[in-house]
């Protein structure tokens, strides 16, 4: 039938339209070839844990998730009316992706009281291990992160898709952000996973009864979430594929089956025309 993965160039070509892209809205992904992250692997703890805090309440729980960013999420920011979440790679090196994207504004020239930007950091278990975390910082595993699984140790069911939704709602409340319009959720390679698995089940209600407007930026992921079990053909065409060659290929998280519990039960379908409805680059 002629199905193949997509060759070194294509993704190489599809990584800089993506780039392209996120230059021309003004902002920049990090560049994942520098030598500090090559001195590291994803099993290997974080350098540098986030310098701030945003609390995510799940029912009676509340879980406290760090990230970089350009000012306390908690306070006032009456003059912010763009605001960046910029999800970092595998390596979960965060303050390395929010100085890029501090940079790549001073070069826009951009006027960094109309805009926030915010990092938030996805802790793994060699993490939890290194660093001693407390009870009430989550964790996940080195790959559910990017997936939206729920988290390890006593954050229980916590997604990280969850924590995307409290940013969007935090950033979403008028007393705090009166003249936000639009928010930018942009990921780069594991990141972009995340991201793009956003655009597809997250839950945006409060940011949508906030009337903002929300881009996501999609940088050069390894793989991408399908809404059924078709896949591109050798000839261009979309068929069904064949389980013979790979039994897991519609598992999650390339394909709905056995989906996170996040994802709740809405079928393919639906979710297909919600995600083309999204503003996704």
């Amino acid at each position: 039938m002629g199905f193949s993965p997509c060759s070194g160039n294509c993704a190489r070509r599809a990584a800089r339209l993506a780039l392209a892209v996120a230059l021309a809205a003004g902002l920049v992904l990090a560049d994942v070839s520098a030598p500090a992250s090559a001195q590291r692997t994803q099993a290997q703890p974080v350098g540098r844990l986030g310098d701030r805090w945003f609390v995510v309440a799940t029912g009676a729980a509340s879980w406290r998730v760090p990230y970089f960013g350009t000012g306390d999420l908690a306070a006032a920011h009456p003059s912010v009316a763009r605001a960046v979440i910029l999800v970092h790679g595998t390596l979960r090196d965060a303050h390395r992706y929010y100085a890029t994207a501090l940079s790549a504004g001073r070069a826009a020239g951009v006027d960094p009281r109309r805009v926030a930007i915010v990092v938030p950091q996805f802790l793994a278990t060699p993490d939890a291990a290194a660093l001693a975390l407390p009870a009430d910082v989550p964790y996940w595993s080195l790959e559910g992160w990017k997936d939206g699984a729920a988290a390890r140790g006593s954050a229980g069911a916590l997604s990280s898709f969850a924590v995307l939704d409290a940013l969007l709602q935090t950033l979403g409340d008028r007393r705090r952000f009166p003249a936000l319009a639009d928010v930018v959720v942009a990921g780069h390679s594991a990141g972009a996973q995340l991201v793009q698995r956003y655009a597809a089940l997250g839950r945006l209600a409060g940011a949508q009864r906030a009337g903002l407007a929300i881009r996501y930026v999609v940088a050069d992921p390894s793989s991408y979430l399908y809404f059924d079990n078709r896949r591109l053909s050798a000839d261009g065409s979309f068929l069904p594929y064949p389980r013979g060659l790979c039994p897991v290929a519609n598992q999650y998280k390339y394909g709905l089956d056995r989906a996170p519990t996040y994802a709740g039960t809405i079928d393919g379908v639906t979710l297909a025309r919600r995600y083309a409805a999204h503003d996704v680059t």
